[in-house]
């Protein structure tokens, strides 16, 4: 294989340097001790704060232009990387814009029994802030829908033996558990990446929301769910109930069924300053409006999407259930008319006769389509559109022969892409793809920048960091 040289990265801060940047980045989730990195952070972006327990520590960026990761480095003051075995590295959750929301574990006594992990709000310099912003979310203490069944069946089970099986027979009480706190102070919610979200919706108006759904076998008496809500700097966190509602046309039996019984939260994506999308990548997205005020009845509206839902259980036997984020991507996709759109983009096996579906010839087992489409929502003020005007349009099909035949491609390897990745809502055509061979001896990553409606490859950049590339988040930093 020909080697394509990636570009430099350089620790320049001088204002060329940072002129020469895109605004829209790509962010690894996981952070990098500052004194392992190979990057230097630019020093901009600087931020320090505190733990709960008072451990200062101090984060950075080192920023790089797409379709290379950026990262967010960290240090600890007094606690060198390594040192400290129960330590551990801070974790990106979600990211609207320049709006990062980080979660901390700062380092504490071996087996203390402590639940340490904090969130904070990342802001850079910009506006009337001259400096980056990095606060402490206050902590939150409702209780997961889980943790509150499981609660019940132990009040109400004498002679259970095993209450981890237990917990997947049915419950005769169908009523939905009360909403109440957790008893004590270390046992504190944990918000994970999958379900959690951040939108900003103003200078000083930013959500933190999370997508609480019942456990599997409590969901058909419902058809509901829980969002767990902060305004950050307005208040304390607040737990409500949300029916989901399903759009007439969609209502097609096995849409509603399959959401009941297998629903999973991969991803919460926001959309302009008005919406929060909780993708199951396998099926659609709940959507959240931000803006229906606290008076009114707020809904979760269910949204398929425009690929073929699996028939029953999609977990496999051997690894559970499939991770969908290695071949799909939901993500903003700008205004179109005063209305917000989102942007769907899957990679499928491509058979040998050209039509999708996988092959097991020699000439084809790798072939793949690469097709987008985006969906309108509605516009600010507006109910949800009925089902005549919600549609996936289809925006464009890459086919792989399309861009293995590009000279930039060279003698990478002609396999599927994956991870796919739409970096920027002003220009969503543009996604951002990972490409290894697994059966390769030196099993380099590439990570590669497409136009996928005019068919060109952009950039070719080697991935060269220890870490694995696949979890990431774009964002928007609009002082670099």
């Amino acid at each position: 294989m020909e080697t394509l040289n990636p570009p430099t990265k350089s620790s320049d801060d001088s204002p060329a340097a940072a002129v020469s940047r895109p605004p829209w980045m790509i962010l690894q989730r996981h952070g990098i001790a500052t004194e392992y990195s190979t990057v230097h952070s630019d020093g901009r972006t600087s931020a320090s704060s505190f733990t709960s327990s008072g451990r200062p520590f101090r984060i950075s960026f080192a920023l790089s232009p797409p379709p290379a990761n950026s990262t967010i480095e960290y240090d600890w003051a007094g606690f060198p990387a390594g040192q400290d075995e129960s330590s551990t590295q801070p974790d990106i959750i979600a990211a609207h814009g320049s709006c990062v929301l980080i979660s901390v574990m700062g380092p504490h006594a071996r087996n203390s029994g402590l639940n340490a992990v904090g969130y904070f709000l990342y802001e850079p310099a910009g506006g009337d802030r001259r400096l980056p912003l990095l606060r402490r979310l206050p902590r939150c203490y409702f209780a997961r829908l889980y943790e509150r069944y499981r609660a019940r069946e132990r009040r109400g089970e004498d002679a259970q033996e095993n209450s981890y099986y237990y917990h997947f027979e049915e419950d005769e009480d169908d009523s939905w558990p009360p909403c109440g706190q957790t008893s004590t102070t270390t046992n504190t919610r944990f918000l994970m990446k999958e379900e959690a979200g951040v939108l900003r919706r103003g200078e000083d108006d930013v959500v933190v929301a999370q997508l609480d759904v019942p456990p599997r076998r409590n969901r058909r008496a419902h058809g509901a769910a829980e969002l767990c809500v902060l305004r950050v700097g307005r208040g304390e966190w607040e737990l409500k109930r949300v029916p989901i509602v399903f759009f007439s046309g969609d209502d097609t039996g096995k849409e509603r069924e399959g959401m009941k019984d297998w629903w999973e939260t991969d991803v919460a994506v926001p959309v302009g300053d008005r919406f929060l999308c909780f993708v199951d990548y396998f099926r659609g997205f709940l959507l959240y409006d931000a803006t229906v005020a606290a008076d009114v009845d707020l809904t979760l509206r269910y949204v398929p999407l425009p690929v073929e839902v699996p028939d029953g259980n999609p977990d496999t036997d051997d690894y559970g259930r499939p991770k969908m984020e290695h071949s799909r991507n939901l993500a903003d996709a700008g205004d179109m008319g005063g209305q917000s759109t989102v942007r769907f983009v899957s990679i499928e096996p491509r058979c040998c006769c050209g039509q999708p579906g996988r092959s097991t010839c020699d000439r084809s087992r790798s072939a793949f389509l690469v097709t987008t489409w985006t969906l309108t929502l509605p516009s600010t003020g507006e109910e949800p559109q009925q089902p005549a005007a919600v549609r996936w349009v289809k925006n464009s099909v890459l086919d792989c022969d399309e861009l293995w035949a590009q000279p930039r491609y060279g003698s990478l390897p002609r396999v599927g892409l994956q991870y796919p990745v739409i970096v920027s809502s002003d220009n969503p055509d543009v996604v951002c793809f990972i490409v290894y061979d697994f059966n390769s001896s030196n099993m380099d990553h590439w990570m590669l920048e497409v136009d996928t409606v005019s068919k060109v490859l952009r950039s070719v950049v080697l991935y060269t960091s220890p870490d694995q590339p696949y979890w990431r988040v774009p964002v928007k930093f609009p002082c670099c």
